[in-house]
Parts: C-alpha cells; structure tokens; sequence
C-alpha cells in the first residue's frame, strides 16, 4: 500500500470527519478505546447513529475535542457501510459519536434566539457614592455597609469623596448622604494625622543635629509651625505639644489614622492620660481606644479620668498641681462684639467657691428687686467684684420705677423710703454699701489702647473700633469705653492719619491733662446757635447731668435738624487743630529722628508702637506697647537707630529672631521679611487700623 498523505489534525470543537459514502466500514473494526477527557466539551448521554459519511472528507488522524464521558463501542452497527480499504480507521474516535455544538456567544443560560433587547441588563459601574436608590440588597457606594462607608480613610476614599460632590449631592439619597458626612470626618481625622506627623518629624529633624545651635532652633519649632500655618503661638504650642504627646499612645495615634477617633478625642487621649508614665498610658490607651468611637468626647474624658484614679491615683493629684501653676486670667473677643473674661487652670475648691458667691450675690440683688436675668445679675456681680463696684449700684433707682412696679414708692409692698443716691436700702442679707458709697468705678485703672475712628467719634459714621488685644468694637461700644477712659486724668489721648489701605502715616497726641471735648450731646444745639435754657454749654456735658464738664470725654453728637448729624464744633475743631502731626517714614527712610544711641528716643519708640501696633511676627497679637524696640540689624553690627531699621517684636519672637538658621531683614520701614530655617520666606507689614 503506497504511504498514506499527512492530514493535517482537525480543530478541536469540529465533529470526525466520516470516511467516503462509496466504501463502506470494515466490519472487522476493534472496539474504540476510552476517550481522554476534555473539560471543555460537555458529557453527551446519548449517541445516535452515525450518518453516511460523505465520500469528499478525508480521514483525520487524530482528534482531541471528543466527549469526556462517551463509553468504548463495542461493535459496530450492521448497517454502516464499510470504509474504503486504502483509508484507516481513525483512532480513538468512535464512528457514532455526533458532531460538538458551537459555542454560543450569548450568556450561560440565554437562548441565542432571544434578541438582545430581551436580555436582562448589565448592572453598570458607578462612580464613588451613586446607587441612584438600587434596592439591591447588597449595599454599594457611601450606602450603610457599602464599600465606601466602611472604607478606611486615604486617597481612594478622598477621590471617590470628591467624585460625589462634584456629581452633585443633589443625587444622592439621605443613606448615601450621611455615608459620605462619616467618611468626610475619616477623611478630616486621617489629615489631622498626617499634619500631626509631619510637625513630629520637623521636630525631631531641629533637634536631631545635636549641639548648641540645634537645641536652639528646636526651642523655636512651634514659632516655625506658627509662621508656616499662620496661627497664633499658642495655637502652635498646643499642636507641637500634641504631635509629640500621640507618639506615646501608639493606639490612639492608630485610631486617628484610620478615622476611628477625630481629632478632639485625641486632645482628649493626650490630656487625659498626661500624667501616667509612657508604659501606663500606652495601656491605658490601648484599652480605651476599641470603644472611643462610640463615645462622645465628653464621655471619652470622664472614662480615660475613671481608669487613670484607677491606675495611678497619685497622676491625678500631679497633674492638677502643675496645671496650677499655670492658673491665669484671660481676655479675648466673643462672636457677638462682647469680651470674654476667665480665670483658667484655678484652684477647684477657691474657683467652685466664688462661683457660689457669685450665685448667691446674683440671687440675692434678684430678691431685692433687680429686673435682669439669673445669668445677667451672675456677669453683673462678676464684673462688680472685680471692679470694686458697690454690688447695691446694680440695683434698680428710683427714677427707673414705673407705675405698677413692686418697688414704685406709692405701691404698698415698697419696702420703703428710698436710700442715699436713689436705691432702696439693703434688705437683711443684701449685699451692697451703705451711705457715702461711690456711685461706681471711676474709671478703666490701668493701660489700655483704644483706637476709634474720628468720624465715629464724632458721631458721623458707626465704623468699628479697636481695643489693642482685644480686636473690633462696634461704633457704640467704642465710644463708652472712650467716655471711660477720658473720665480718667491720666489718659492720653493721640490722633492717628492713615492710608487707604488702614496703615498709619502719621501721628499726633494732645498734651497731657488735655482730654478732647465732648461734642454736642444728643439734640442740645444748633451749630452756631447758643444751648437750650438749664443745660450746660455745647461740649460739656448733657441735660440734666450736674454741673458744665462733670462728664467730659468723647461722645457722639446728635443731628441737630432732621436730615443729618452736626458738624464738630468750634470746641472740637480747636482740639484738634492743637494737635502737632509727625509724619511717618515710608519708602525710601530719610532718617529724621535717627539717633546714634542705642535707645530709641521716646518720640521714636512711641511712632513705633503706633506703626507696627503688634508684633511684627507673622500671626502674633501681642501688642507693640509690650513688646521690645528690636533693631533689624544689631547695633553692634551696623545697623541704625531708626525706623527703618526697628521694629516691635516680643520677647520670644525676639529670640526667635537671633536663633540659628532664622534671618530678619526690614526691605523698608516696617516691611519685615523672615526666612526659617526651612528655608521658606514670611513679610510681614504693620497691622492695618480701622478704617
């Protein structure tokens, strides 16, 4: 038999080909033997006989894509017709087995019939925070339990935040909402971690370097921070504090990374636990830190304070005696216009005691007849006791009494005749002065810095004030406290002119003992014309006050016609025309009032004050009258007594100044320029007055 022709090996998934219709199978053919299995094709049951094999099909020698699970032939059908005697019998192929079907291009279980329109559609993939309502119940996005929510917090979560806002939160429901609030406060706590962090390693990095200099430098890290973040020192030292006390409580550091705890709750961990050694308040830490996110941070406190007593009773005791030592009375300004004022870090037993005094005065003016609130008459007798007013003043006078009141003179239930000055007498247990008292405070004891816009002054706009260290004060308030301190011999009173832009440019002050008349009270005179019958004269004092000047001092003028304010009277203008201006240096500095002595003249040093009016550090309020008259350049170097060359700085910005790697150059008078020791660049200019 001459060779047989190579054919080449069918494709797997095609059916054997059948050998010619013309030669018919040998009926001699053995048993085919088991097939290997294909996983690819699957299990056929039931094989039906093979059809006439076309004569135009070659034999294939070998064939792959057969089903796994078809069992050996054991005969062949009588009525196949034999092969033709040149071709071989194809082995491992059984001759009744059916072709393979094609693989469909439609899903598992989806007729290929089926038009697609028909065909379920295909979830499609959201952007982070999207499940347009999905009631599926596997939540999705910023849904409770969707990935989003529980997604700890990072970059992926910070995009798909973002991805969400800028779809709009319009689109979202109140579940996914609320999701993308949690994961907003993660996101905050993850941040607060990593400025944490990079304060730490900043202050490792200026204390690292060793030697003299680098603990100098790192004396000044928080002024760094300060500078870097524009917050006032405190703020600073508070934060450097708190980055180097999470490097202690490893879990509370942890918890705040992952977004578990937010940042008050970690003030509380560090504030808390203070007073433990590193190894008790790691423990402590690590014990408090699985539930602190179910805790409000008030609850916090008072559960890390519970296991410290019972830990180590004796760090509680510790840490309440070196706070107080710290024990102080602060200012500082309310959102309303108002002023704070607060003892902190007190003795508990004096400070719950005068409380109780407080309370108790407060309750006993309200029982003698005091109109004002319970927490009214408490800020009263506050501001009393510490002014030394008479707690009787705060009651109400007799003239105040309107017809009907309990206290009215004619009303049976009088307690009596009214006492000196016009206040019924004390009642057993009243607190208060007797007869001779002082009517109240003479005035603000003490410096203080109050700047008041002249047109406010004279009544003819309500721009704000300003209280050196304690901020804005709105025209009325500005102009009481004026009234006050003008009441006081002592006061000096200056005229400063200013730019546009609020900087000051020049600079005048009246002589000592010369207060600045009062403009015409409310309504009393026409400008020219004299005063209504029994008041004083214009720039006294008002109607019905007591004798001419008993109340002098700045006031606002009425409008002496309808339809617009008086003008300042002769009396004012005069004032004011007695006043000798200085001009402040600008630009190019000319040196006039340079001396060649260390110390600044005290003309100069007071243009300085008024110039830069705080410190010239970058987000320092303190102000320029405590602050030294630092030169720019040393004086032992070169530089001049000038100023352009000097500038108010406090004490420890003044350190900070002369500290390795700081550098402070004055490019024109009072244009500071700071350079830290990241190399990083701060100008600073004067503090703009209002204007």
């Amino acid at each position: 038999m001459p060779d047989e022709p190579q054919v080449p090996p069918l494709p797997p998934g095609l059916p054997p080909p059948p050998a010619p219709a013309s030669q018919p199978v040998p009926p001699d053919v053995p048993p085919t033997p088991d097939v290997p299995p294909t996983p690819d094709v699957p299990p056929t049951p039931d094989v039906p006989p093979t059809p006439d094999v076309p004569p135009d099909v070659p034999a294939v020698s070998d064939v792959s894509a057969v089903s796994p699970d078809v069992p050996p032939t054991p005969d062949v059908r009588p009525d196949v017709p034999d092969s033709p005697p040149d071709v071989p019998p194809v082995p491992g192929v059984p001759p009744d087995v059916p072709p393979a079907p094609d693989v469909p291009d439609s899903p598992p279980g989806v007729s290929p019939d089926v038009p697609a329109a028909a065909l379920p559609p295909v979830r499609e993939v959201l952007a982070a925070g999207f499940t347009h309502g999905d009631p599926q119940e596997d939540a999705a996005g910023f849904a409770a339990g969707g990935p989003l929510d529980v997604m700890e917090p990072g970059a992926a979560l910070a995009a798909s935040a973002a991805a969400a806002v800028d779809g709009g939160l319009a689109s979202l429901d109140d579940d996914e909402l609320v999701g993308l609030l949690c994961a907003a406060r993660r996101l905050t706590s993850w941040a607060a971690s990593i400025e944490l962090r990079a304060v730490s390693q900043l202050a490792r990095r200026r204390a690292a370097a060793g030697g003299t200099a680098s603990s100098r430098q790192a004396e000044h890290v928080s002024d760094e921070v300060a500078a870097a973040l524009t917050l006032t020192g405190r703020s600073a030292y508070r934060l450097l504090n708190l980055a180097a006390a999470l490097q202690r409580l490893p879990a509370a550091a942890a918890a705040l990374a992952a977004g578990r705890i937010d940042a008050p709750k970690a003030i509380a961990f560090t504030d808390e636990l203070a007073g433990l050694g590193d190894v008790a308040a790691a423990a402590v830490a690590a014990l408090a830190a699985p539930d602190a996110a179910g805790l409000t941070t008030s609850d916090l406190r008072r559960q890390l304070r519970r296991t410290v007593l019972a830990v180590d009773p004796e760090a509680a005791r510790k840490r309440r005696e070196k706070a107080q030592k710290d024990a102080r009375v602060e200012t500082w300004a309310e959102p309303g216009g108002t002023i704070a004022l607060a003892g902190r870090d007190l003795p508990p037993a004096d400070a719950l005691a005068a409380d109780q005094h407080v309370d108790a005065a407060a309750r006993a003016l309200k029982d003698a007849g005091a109109r004002e609130t319970l927490a009214q008459l408490r800020a009263k007798v506050f501001l009393a006791r510490l002014s030394g007013q008479p707690l009787d003043t705060l009651l109400p006078h007799q003239h105040d009494n309107t017809p009907g009141d309990p206290g009215d003179p004619g009303d049976p239930g009088d307690p009596g005749p009214p006492g000196p000055g016009g206040t019924r007498p004390p009642r057993p247990g009243h607190p208060g002065g007797g007869p001779g008292r002082p009517a109240g405070p003479a005035g603000p004891a003490g410096s203080r810095h109050l700047t008041v816009p002249l047109t406010t002054w004279l009544g003819l706009t309500s721009q704000p004030g300003d209280a050196a260290g304690h901020g804005p004060l709105d025209a009325a308030a500005s102009r009481d406290l004026a009234a006050a301190l003008a009441a006081s011999p002592a006061t000096r009173c200056c005229l400063t002119i200013t730019s546009p832009s609020g900087t000051a440019i020049g600079h005048g002050c009246a002589k000592p003992g010369h207060p600045p008349p009062r403009p015409p009270p409310p309504g009393t005179a026409h400008p020219g014309g004299p005063p209504p019958p029994g008041t004083a004269p214009p720039g006294t004092a008002p109607p019905g006050t007591g004798p001419a000047g008993q109340r002098a001092g700045p006031a606002p003028p009425r409008a002496a016609h309808p339809g617009g304010p008086a003008a300042p009277g002769g009396r004012q203008r005069q004032w004011l025309a007695g006043i000798k201006i200085t001009w402040l240096e600008t630009g190019a500095c000319g040196h006039p009032r340079q001396t060649f002595a260390y110390q600044p003249s005290p003309a100069l040093r007071h243009l300085l004050k008024t110039r830069d009016r705080t410190c010239c550090f970058p987000g320092c309020r303190r102000p320029a009258v405590r602050c030294d008259d630092d030169h720019t350049q040393p004086y032992d170097q070169g530089g001049r007594t000038c100023e352009c060359n000097m500038a108010a700085l406090c004490r420890r910005h003044h350190r900070a100044k002369q500290a390795p790697g700081w550098h402070l150059h004055q490019t024109q008078p009072g244009t500071l320029t700071w350079t830290l020791p990241s190399g990083r660049t701060h100008t600073v200019t004067p503090r703009p007055y209002p204007a």
